[in-house]
């Protein structure tokens, strides 16, 4: 699944991702409504077991 990738990314230190979007407006507002609360669900849940440090720290 598409939000798993910048999970890992964020396990091993990768702190940013480029997209690119061919229907830019109506794309990346689905973007931030599906993928990126996914991302954020499981960026906590592995905060949660020590296995991520939380961003900004």
């Amino acid at each position: 699944m598409m939000s798993q990738q910048p999970v890992r990314g964020g396990q091993i230190g990768v702190d940013l991702i480029l997209t690119g979007f061919l229907q830019c407006q109506e794309e990346l507002e689905a973007f931030g409504k599906t993928v990126i609360p996914i991302v954020r669900e499981k960026e906590a849940e592995l905060v949660n077991r020590g296995l991520l440090t939380p961003a900004g720290v």
